[in-house]
């Protein structure tokens, strides 16, 4: 009877199972038919989603190393642009497969920069501890020196003859003050051999520091670097604006006459666009064909400010191309957003970034 229960148990276990399978493969077909019938919804929901998880892996690539994160950002976005509602399997099918050369291609020189920021500082570190240990050596063999003269000190004592007695004393006088001088001297040169080389490695990592904020191709501030003065300003309590700028037709640059055609137009760009603000304010690059300014002043004053970028800034540009020089029309959507005390950062600059779509949409309005 035991049996026949474990068997029965059995049985009923596979059918389990087996049902299970069933309506596993019944999931699968009902989904399957779901995104048939439905492809025109599900399709660009699914392409925009790729598209979005590409954007904020090229804004990460570029916040964690910076150095390594510029070309990596600018591939990513140019692959996101091929990724479409009408994008063919094949086109996803390479596009991941890209999208895996660049993250290997980001992680080797992310590594190669950390391995190389690291070897310098640890050449500080040694800088440091054999001047310590020379300064060490040094004071060890004059105490050897100054021990020989208490010696010889003592030894006078001991004297008789007046005569003698004022010989060794002016020797050992002459003993101590050459060693002495002797100590003064070394000790300033190697204060000054270590000044130099902490002043070098300190230059140094000022340097990796500036990379560190600054975007490679344009020269203007990175996103690091515009969130750094942000954090600074507000922690100050100042006021400031946010004006975002999302520039228009990039994308058909690129397609048209190549990736060389337009980073040579974002650095043209960036050039006429950093004279427009004072020193104090913070231009930067926010990312692919976005530009951010951190200007400070009041809102009613920056929009004197979008004026000249719309009047002197958008307009004609010449870039090179495969078949030479080519004239091209800049255009762009601009968000304006003033900050408010206790605002996070990052709350801001959804506010402006939500301004600029209006403004676009807007304007897509106005020319059709």
């Amino acid at each position: 009877m035991r049996g026949a229960g474990c068997q029965a148990g059995g049985l009923s276990k596979y059918r389990g199972g087996f049902s299970a399978r069933l309506s596993d493969k019944a999931d699968v077909i009902s989904l399957k038919r779901y995104i048939d019938s439905n492809a025109e919804t599900v399709l660009p929901a699914a392409a925009d989603s790729y598209r979005a998880v590409l954007a904020a892996m090229a804004r990460s690539g570029s916040s964690v190393c910076p150095q390594a994160g510029g070309e990596f950002a600018r591939s990513l976005l140019a692959l996101k642009d091929r990724v479409t509602a009408e994008a063919s399997a094949r086109v996803f099918a390479e596009t991941g497969k890209c999208v895996e050369e660049e993250l290997a291609r980001w992680t080797q020189a992310a590594c190669e920069y950390v391995s190389r920021t690291t070897v310098e500082a640890c050449g500080l570190v040694r800088s440091v501890a054999e001047s310590v240990n020379s300064l060490a050596e040094r004071d060890q063999r004059y105490a050897g020196q100054f021990t020989g003269i208490g010696e010889r000190l003592r030894q006078v004592a001991a004297l008789d003859d007046v005569q003698q007695m004022r010989a060794s004393l002016s020797e050992s006088i002459r003993l101590v003050n050459d060693s002495v001088e002797r100590m003064v001297r070394e000790g300033e040169q190697s204060v000054a051999r270590l000044k130099a080389q902490v002043d070098s490695y300190q230059a140094k990592l000022a340097e990796s520091e500036q990379l560190a904020l600054h975007d490679s191709l344009t020269g203007l501030e990175n996103r690091r670097g515009v969130e750094r003065h942000m954090e600074m300003l507000m922690a100050r309590g100042q006021t400031f604006s946010v004006i975002l700028i999302d520039l228009n037709g990039f994308k058909q640059v690129n397609d048209g006459y190549g990736h060389l055609a337009g980073d040579h137009l974002l650095q043209q760009f960036a050039r006429e666009l950093r004279p427009l603000f004072r020193p104090v304010d913070t231009v930067g690059r926010w990312g692919g064909d976005e530009f951010i300014v951190i200007a400070g002043c009041e809102s009613g004053e920056v929009e004197a400010l979008v004026g000249r970028i719309r009047q002197w800034v958008f307009g004609d540009y010449t870039v090179d191309a495969a078949g030479g020089p080519v004239k091209v029309r800049l255009d762009g959507a601009i968000g304006v957003t003033s900050y408010r005390p206790g605002e996070p950062a990052a709350a801001l600059v959804r506010r402006a970034d939500e301004a600029m779509y209006r403004d676009k949409a807007a304007r897509r309005n106005n020319a059709g």
